[in-house]
């Protein structure tokens, strides 16, 4: 048996039992601190692919613009010299010099 300081008298078994208690709820709450951070780990590293891909995305379509621009430049040429041929062509028929 032993004693708190206040006259209370406890059993060994009852100390045991106090301490498990009490050893029990620290490390729930141990664990549920770890999966908090586990979570917010889980989600920083989500985050990063996130990042990650956009980063990749970014680099095709900038890789894909440069020829997609240069294919647009060249059929605006290609139809403007249509276009020039095609009037020529009517004023010589029409009978321009």
């Amino acid at each position: 048996m032993s004693t708190n300081g206040e006259g209370v008298v406890y059993t060994v078994k009852e100390l045991i039992s106090m301490l498990e208690k009490t050893l029990t709820d620290q490390l729930a709450a141990i664990g549920t601190r770890l999966e908090k951070i586990d979570e917010k780990l889980d989600d920083k590293a989500t985050n990063l692919r996130v990042s990650a891909l956009e980063e990749r995305v970014r680099n095709l379509e900038i890789s894909f613009a440069g020829p997609a621009y240069l294919s647009v430049f060249q059929r605006w040429i290609i139809g403007s010299i249509g276009v020039a041929i095609v009037s020529s062509l009517i004023y010589v028929l029409i009978g321009g010099h």
